[in-house]
């Protein structure tokens, strides 16, 4: 969507959009590499956390710092500050970084529950097999 927009000349909102998924992008890996976030959450507060359980490097903490930025000042009026090439290139790093976040989230809940006893572990893998 966010490159739609960018697309027809509409880099504002596209960054919105690109900063929400991103955001949403930062919640899911928080949730899966340091569990459930606690409190009033935002792109600044999930990238440091982040970042400081040492999830990603410090590059990626600061392009992402960079992108919260481009969001920020699409949501808060700071039109000026909004150069539609930088968003071109933000929508183009939160879907990459995004994709590979989700992947990796549905891979984990796909993943099948432990059964409660060897039996019917054994039965799991007897029909696995079949």
């Amino acid at each position: 969507m966010a490159d739609h927009l960018h697309t027809n000349g509409y880099h504002i909102p596209a960054a919105s959009i690109a900063g929400a998924v991103l955001e949403d992008s930062l919640r899911r890996l928080h949730l899966k590499r340091i569990g459930p976030w606690q409190g009033d959450s935002g792109i600044t507060k999930l990238n440091d956390g982040l970042r400081k359980a040492d999830v990603y490097s410090q590059s990626v903490w600061r392009q992402t710092q960079v992108w919260g930025d481009i969001r920020n000042d699409a949501d808060h009026g700071h039109f000026e500050k909004v150069n539609a090439d930088h968003v071109r290139l933000m929508a183009q790093g939160i879907r990459i970084s995004s994709q590979s976040t989700r992947a990796e989230a549905s891979a984990l809940s796909r993943r099948p529950l432990v059964p409660a006893t060897a039996a019917a572990w054994n039965l799991r893998l007897i029909s696995a097999t079949d």
